[in-house]
């Protein structure tokens, strides 16, 4: 064989490998709020996400109440065979409200029956401290999952997910009551709407986001969601937030209905072909968490402890306004703080060293 030749065949090898990890790895998507204000038809949206590369559509299938008239997404089997015939995943999603939950619920068997992939429930403020209707509404969206696979409608692998607030402690959201139902967690990290502070330090917020998740119960898979409706966001800022968030990161919303069309110009330059596979151990020991903070809430100290031994860990203590209120570099151990003059609210403590980034809530009464 000439050498030209077989360099061609390694090069083929290796490219059809990296496909193959990207297809495996890669979960990046988009969601749809209503598809005629796109400007497309679900065939054209197909060919222009799958030219970029997004691997998974989250489709508006209901707004409380089942009703396939309406919101015909939820019976259109045609629309699933149009996104899975360019690679793409396409899951179901719904605003839900407090009551009727069953009424609700009823469209995840329905979606599971059309065929979709996975569902995601979105509650927001209706259910801020509201830890009765969350029970109920979320056991009704379980039982209806699960009688889906007890029927042989679809298997272990559909997805039922939760998405609401980037901050749920300072919503009162119960993610603990939540997080017995579902299979993932669809945080809305909206840094872009928050301000140019959060857009500042992207990183830091996605992981003060999971070990908010963490400390209030979640136990299941965190998959952020980017807002890009305001095109103030870039690029290269999506791609950090891709790259903090991890391989099921999703962007909100498809452009058109209000949102500035000139968003593509953004979209077609972020890389939506990182390959996780790659760099998922990465990632991970990034968000190693190694910070104990305590008492939480707290009123006159409060004690910081890493399990860090280098003398290079630095520890920083912001207000929720980004203003640094405590810094000290060759952090170690123990840092007990006197925090009588502090004002009421919340606080952001951030634990940083080469390999490590730890980042905590603490609020004072």
């Amino acid at each position: 064989m000439k050498p030209a030749v077989f360099l061609i065949l390694i090069f083929t090898f290796y490219s059809r490998l990296s496909a193959a990890q990207e297809n495996d790895c890669n979960k990046l998507g988009a969601w749809i709020w209503y598809i005629e204000q796109t400007g497309f038809s679900h065939a054209e949206l197909a060919d222009t996400l799958s030219s970029l590369g997004v691997k998974r559509i989250y489709v508006k299938v209901a707004d409380g109440i089942m009703d396939t008239v309406w919101w015909n997404t939820l019976v259109d089997k045609a629309l699933i065979a149009t996104y899975e015939s360019r690679n793409m995943e396409v899951y179901g999603w719904s605003y839900n409200y407090p009551g009727s939950e069953f009424g609700q619920a009823e469209a995840v068997y329905k979606a599971a029956e059309t065929g979709y992939h996975g569902y995601v429930v979105d509650v927001e403020h209706q259910f801020d401290g509201d830890s009765v209707n969350l029970y109920n509404l979320f056991t009704a969206f379980h039982s209806y999952k699960q009688l889906a696979v007890d029927n042989g409608v679809t298997d272990t692998t559909f997805i039922l997910g939760c998405t609401t607030w980037g901050n749920p402690i300072d919503h009162w959201f119960r993610i603990d009551i939540v997080n017995p139902f579902v299979d993932a967690f669809f945080p809305q990290t909206y840094v872009e709407l928050w301000g140019q502070y959060y857009l500042n330090n992207i990183t830091f917020w996605i992981d003060s986001t999971n070990n908010e998740y963490r400390a209030l119960g979640a136990t299941k898979p965190i998959h952020h969601i980017c807002a890009t409706e305001w095109d103030i966001i870039t690029a290269p800022q999506i791609d950090e937030f891709i790259a903090a968030s991890g391989p099921e990161t999703s962007l909100w919303r498809v452009p058109g209905g209000g949102t500035p069309l000139s968003i593509w110009n953004t979209w077609n330059t972020v890389n939506w072909h990182m390959n996780f596979c790659d760099t998922t151990v990465a990632i991970a020991a990034k968000n190693n968490p190694t910070a104990k903070i305590y008492p939480n809430p707290f009123r006159d100290q409060l004690t910081v402890e890493t399990t860090l031994q280098e003398r290079t860990a630095r520890l920083t203590i912001y207000s929720a306004t980004g203003k640094i209120l405590f810094h000290k570099n060759r952090f170690s151990g123990r840092q007990i703080l006197a925090t009588e003059t502090w004002p009421s609210g919340l606080y952001l403590i951030q634990i940083a060293s080469e390999d490590n980034l730890s980042t905590a809530k603490a609020i004072k009464k």
